[in-house]
């Protein structure tokens, strides 16, 4: 009996006993297989292929796991994994057989593919890194499902598409960088609102467009907010002064609009405030400022700010950088910023400021980066102010009106890198204290008036790449100390009164790209040692008075892309045109003769004119890489016959030279080129300008054409000759007495009337038509001489007439400034000079006709807000450049030179294209280079060349 109830109770036991024997046996089993398939996904994933000897994936590098033996991180990124784009998928990772992983590390693997799904099934995961590789496509917004992701980094890959609204279910994220993608759309306001626990928050270098929601001040755990580098425009939501632990706010390079929110005085743990390069305008308002007591960074460059920068900016005690470059800022620099003693950089160019240097900044010992350049301030470069600035490594006061001399304690800088002092009014000579800036790379003090000699201890610069010294007064011979700069790469002297030869020394700088000596009175040859500089790619020698040969050795510069050499008095042209890189060279106005090189064909434009080469015209044809698109020979002793190919040039000019044209080549230019015997050919493509042709005396062969008309000719020219001399003689007769009847009235008013033709016929009475007798509505500006008036003619044509004042026209001395403007218009052709196409002289009114601009004037387009928004940099530099290239012309290529003597921004027109058109000749004049200056003052005061002010005012 005892044996039975032992037995019975014993069964009991194993009955209650057998579930946890049966847990226990069927749970290592289970562990096991999820371990074994973690071991199975990491292997072929192939990134540890080197560790498959080793059994327990939990000692492999990038792993580890917990006590269990699951993975619960994972980060490969220093693994050598092979460069085969097959193992770079990230879809070669399973993650989806990791169900415990908490941390997931795939930085910097360089992966491709996009962000698989399956990743949602980390429900454990805290950390997820994918930064740094080459992902594509979207955001999976099954990424909702990561509830516990604490920190979320997708920066620096292809992602598209947009934000997935599903982001704002991630309650606990306190890290979301999504930064330098592809990413478009607009910031959903739901999305963020919920992200409360956020404390860094960076989506910039996307494409986000819309406005920045206003709900982002709704977190207010936020300490970083990085929107820069994308399309948000609008204004800053006042609500971001809410984000009151915010230290950094970058929101540079978008297109915010408005004024900056007073509320940002609240952010008073900010350190770090980008707005710049956006379209924000008002003011900076002191109280804005002054409660930023921890700023250490401010930017708001590259706006639309105007007004006086604030004197409240000097509280801010801990600003390391302050950038206010690039605004409409005015006034003072106020002196208040003295007090910023941790100040480095301090950048305000750009601006309008005004007034001196303050002194104040001398107390900025720590300052290493000054930039004033590009405003109007006045007065001096006080010495005291420099020498305290010790740890100064940029200088840059250029493109302001400071004059004196330039202070020699600038030579105390030892650190100075960088100084440029150009464009201001500097005078006096170069300081040799220059030379003690051991570590100076870049000086630049052209467009001054200094004069005087180049200090020999320049040549000590040993680290010096740019040196500018152009346009100034500066006398006497580059020194030969200049050998020692074998650091230089570019040189530029040009626009000086130096004399003396080009040093040998000069083929030291072995690694010069540009050196200018143009328009100086250097003479002598060209050294041979120069072409050791074999890496020059620009080369400007012109208008000197150079002599001799151009030496072959020039072929040594093997990568010389543009030489002009014009303007001087060479000889001898040597065959160097074998550069491979050469596309322009310019030999113009020199004394070269013999033939033309044959290398013609590898240069892209050559300009031999104005030279005594004679001998064919190499052919061009033959050469399959040939290159020559601009070909001007012009005023030379060339002979020969003339080739085909030359039809195929963008421009080109053989005038003035004796060409044999026996052969028919007019089918092969334009039908505007008529090419008759013995004639000279000045030649543009369409679109340029148009075909002239002179008749001189050529050199041809007899042509069948001739010999069947021979007999004719013989009997009918003599009849012609006859009949010309008839009437060349009457029409002179008559030319000597209006002559003498105009130029007795020509003090009163008499009548001339003259309009050329413009696409047909224009008549005074169209003119007076279309004006309706020059009614005001027709008038489009008026000056203190006269009103330009805006007219269509029958033809459809639009002109501008410029009509003179009735009481002006009874003026004899502005009868004077109406012929001289008839003049000089009619003796120039340029393209960026106003076309004339008529003028009236008459007692009832006296006006010129005018190619009509459609821009108005540069000083409108200027002074107007909506005009100025179009004008940006490369336009403005395209306007000066046209201006220069009138100038140009008439200061060089007319005969005589003209000076125009009133050159302002109200004679410069711009057309529809916002080219510039230089206009207005009244006080034009004829160069005499015989001649004194003379005593009357011609021009706009402020515009005028200081000499003839001061000759004015003595006399």
């Amino acid at each position: 009996m005892a044996n039975c109830v032992c037995s019975l109770l014993i069964m009991v036991l194993y009955v209650m006993l057998l579930p946890s024997i049966i847990v226990t046996s069927i749970a290592p089993s289970s562990n096991y297989t999820s371990t074994n398939e973690e071991h199975q996904a990491l292997l072929q994933s192939g990134w540890w292929y080197a560790y498959q000897n080793i059994s327990d994936h939990c000692y492999w590098d990038g792993v580890f796991c917990n006590e269990a033996g699951s993975v619960t991180q994972i980060y490969p990124d220093y693994l050598n994994i092979p460069p085969l784009e097959e193992l770079r998928r990230i879809q070669k990772l399973n993650v989806s057989a990791f169900p415990n992983l908490v941390y997931l590390d795939l930085n910097g693997m360089a992966l491709t593919g996009t962000i698989p799904k399956e990743i949602s099934t980390l429900t454990k995961l805290t950390y997820l890194v994918l930064s740094n590789n080459c992902l594509q496509g979207s955001i999976p917004v099954e990424i909702w499902n990561l509830t516990q992701l604490v920190e979320l980094y997708l920066d620096n890959n292809s992602l598209t598409g947009s934000i997935p609204s599903t982001l704002g279910r991630l309650k606990n994220l306190v890290f979301l960088i999504l930064d330098s993608n592809h990413i478009q759309g607009e910031l959903m306001p739901k999305a963020f609102s919920n992200l409360t626990q956020l404390k860094h928050l960076d989506v910039s270098r996307n494409s986000l467009s819309g406005v920045i929601p206003s709900t982002l001040g709704e977190l207010k755990n936020l300490e970083h907010l990085s929107l820069y580098s994308n399309k948000f425009e609008g204004l800053l939501p006042m609500e971001v002064g809410n984000l009151t632990q915010l230290k950094e706010l970058y929101l540079s390079n978008n297109s915010l609009t408005g004024s900056i929110p007073s509320t940002l005085s609240q952010l008073e743990n900010l350190t770090y405030l980008f707005l710049d390069s956006n379209h924000i305008e008002g003011r900076l308002m002191p109280k804005t400022l002054s409660n930023l007591t921890e700023l250490k960074h401010l930017d708001v460059s590259w706006n639309s700010l105007r007004g006086v920068i604030p004197s409240t900016l000097g509280e801010l005690k801990n600003l390391v950088k302050l950038y206010l470059q690039s605004n409409q800022f005015e006034g003072h620099l106020p002196i208040e910023v003295g007090n910023l003693t941790q100040l480095q950089e301090l950048i305000l160019s750009n601006n309008s400021l005004t007034g001196s240097i303050s002194s104040s900044l001398g107390q900025l010992q720590n300052l290493t980066m000054l930039l004033l350049d590009s405003n109007h301030i006045e007065g001096k470069l006080m010495p005291k102010m420099f020498s305290n600035l010790t740890q100064l490594e940029q200088l840059d006061v250029s493109g302001n009106s400071l004059s004196g001399v330039i202070p020699c304690t600038l030579g105390q800088l030892n650190n100075l890198g960088h100084l440029s002092l150009h464009s201001n009014k500097f005078e006096g000579t170069i300081p040799s204290t220059l030379g003690q800036l051991k570590n100076l790379e870049h000086l630049s003090l052209h467009s001054n008036k200094l004069e005087g000699t180049i200090p020999s201890t320049l040549g000590q610069l040993g680290n010096l790449t740019n040196l500018s010294l152009s346009s100034n007064q500066i006398t006497g011979p580059i020194p030969v100390e200049f050998g020692n700069l074998t650091s230089l790469k570019i040189l530029s002297l040009s626009n000086n009164l130096l004399t003396g030869s080009i040093p040998p020394t000069m083929g030291r700088l072995k690694v010069m790209i540009n050196l200018f000596l143009d328009s100086n009175q250097i003479t002598g040859p060209i050294p041979i040692e120069l072409w050791n500089s074999t890496g020059l790619i620009l080369l400007n020698l012109s208008h000197n008075f150079l002599s001799g040969s151009i030496p072959s050795e020039i072929a040594q510069a093997y990568y010389l892309y543009d030489v002009d050499l014009s303007h001087n008095n060479f000889t001898i042209l040597s065959p160097f045109l074998k550069c491979p890189y050469i596309q322009k060279v310019d030999l113009s106005y020199n004394l070269l003769n013999g033939s033309i090189p044959s290398q013609i064909s590898c240069i892209h434009n050559l300009n031999l004119s104005h030279n005594f080469l004679k001998g064919e015209i190499p052919h061009i044809s033959s050469e399959a890489n040939s290159i020559l698109d601009s070909l001007d020979l012009s005023y030379n002793n060339l002979t020969g016959k003339l080739h085909r190919e030359f039809a195929t040039l963008s421009y080109i000019n053989l005038s003035y030279n004796s060409f044999d044209f026996s052969q028919d080549l007019e089918s092969e230019f334009p039908d505007y080129c008529y090419f008759g015997e013995d004639s000279l050919i000045s030649y543009h493509m369409p679109n340029f300008t148009s075909c002239y042709l002179t008749h001189i005396n050529s050199v041809h062969q007899t042509n069948p054409r001739t010999k069947k008309g021979k007999p004719f000719m013989l009997i009918v020219l003599p009849i012609i000759c006859f009949i010309l001399v008839v009437l060349l003689s009457a029409l002179y007769f008559r030319r000597c007495v209006f002559q003498t009847k105009f130029e007795g009235k020509s003090t009163k008013n008499g009548n001339l009337f003259s309009i050329w033709n413009y696409d047909g016929k224009i008549a005074f009475e169209d003119i007076i038509e279309a004006t309706e007798d020059f009614h005001i509505k027709y008038c489009i500006g008026t000056g203190a001489y006269g009103s330009v008036y805006r007219a269509q003619l029958p033809s459809g044509k639009i002109v501008a007439l410029k009509k003179l004042h009735q009481m002006e026209s009874q003026n004899p001395s502005f009868n004077k400034s109406f012929h001289n403007e008839v003049k000089m218009l009619t003796q120039i052709r340029h393209r960026n000079i106003v076309k004339l196409h008529g003028f009236c002289l008459h007692n009832r009114c006296m006006f010129l006709v005018y190619q009509y601009m459609e821009r108005g004037s540069l000083f409108y387009a200027l002074n107007n807000d909506e005009e100025v928004q179009e004008l940006n940099w490369s336009k403005r530099v395209n306007i000066i450049k046209g201006m220069a290239h009138a100038l140009s012309y008439m200061h060089h290529y007319c005969t005589p030179p003209i000076v125009h003597r009133d050159v302002t921004s109200s004679n410069v027109l711009l057309n529809s294209q916002l080219e510039a058109f230089v206009s207005d000749f009244g006080t034009a004049r004829l160069l005499d280079p015989d001649s004194s200056n003379q005593t009357l003052v011609a021009g706009t005061y402020g515009y005028i060349a200081p000499g003839q002010v001061l000759f004015s005012i003595i006399y």
